[in-house]
């Protein structure tokens, strides 16, 4: 089993295929067995290995933090975590950016990258660098990445959140909003939320008073021009939806209408 592993070369530039990154040269000491001339006995030997990491371009070796073999490790370090991360995880582990594993705490700089012996296919190991230009650029690719797959989310839920807007169904489109990471729009379906409440009483009200004058109006559809009859026999929730195209009704534009008739 392999002991600490201590960098002790780095060269930056390197080029495999068409990626380039750094070499490392890591030293470690292993236990191996060796055969004496009456028994056997295991004895400790140092060796080396070099490991290549993707995207990192370091020259000092001061630069590389740590080196190992623990997934552990990398993810108990503190961190944003990019290999684990809900439903983000596999498309970002299959692009150019599978390799980069984790960032550092927040302006340290540090980057966590699994390299290889023999690129991309040989025994993996894991380093964390303070390489700066490669957590900005990585920072920023995340961004961009998220960025991508919400609007992906958006555009595949958006017939549904019409939908619910449609019919009023303000709470459950404000809460798909905020798992899209839409908070100014989950505040207007619950701002829409609010007031039909408030118009909903208040159109009770104005339909209550059209009652008391003995009034009866026809308001035309919005979407179709289909007139609606409202009087003092007329439920609120009956004026919700159109009766003849089914679109729904604005109770702001209602009690607007309702109030120009009673002024």
């Amino acid at each position: 089993m392999e002991s600490d592993l201590v960098p002790i070369q780095v060269k930056s530039g390197v080029r495999k295929g068409s990626v380039e990154g750094t070499e490392v040269v890591v030293k470690y000491v292993e236990l191996v067995r060796r055969k004496g001339f009456l028994s056997t006995k295991m004895v400790e030997e140092e060796k080396q290995t070099t490991i290549f990491f993707p995207k990192v371009s370091i020259a000092n070796i001061n630069d590389i933090k740590e080196v190992n073999q623990s997934w552990n490790k990398v993810m108990d370090s503190p961190g944003k975590s990019f290999y684990h991360h809900l439903d983000y995880g596999s498309e970002w582990n299959s692009s150019e950016w599978g390799d980069i594993l984790k960032t550092g705490d927040e302006t340290t700089g540090e980057v966590w990258v699994r390299g290889y012996t023999q690129y991309p296919h040989g025994i993996g190991y894991y380093a964390k660098f303070y390489c700066p230009d490669l957590y900005n650029r990585v920072k920023h690719e995340w961004e961009e990445f998220l960025q991508q797959l919400k609007l992906r989310e958006f555009e595949k839920r958006k017939s549904n959140l019409e939908y619910l807007e449609e019919v009023g169904r303000y709470e459950e489109a404000a809460q798909i909003y905020e798992y899209l990471d839409m908070p100014e729009k989950a505040g207007e379906m619950r701002r829409k939320k609010r007031e039909t409440s408030v118009v909903r009483v208040d159109l009770n009200d104005l339909i209550r008073q059209l009652g008391e004058r003995g009034f009866t109006i026809t308001y035309h559809c919005s979407h179709c021009g289909a007139p609606l009859k409202i009087g003092a026999e007329t439920e609120v929730e009956a004026i919700k939806f159109c009766s003849h195209c089914g679109s729904r009704l604005e109770a702001i534009d209602l009690a607007r209408f309702i109030k120009s008739h009673l002024s």
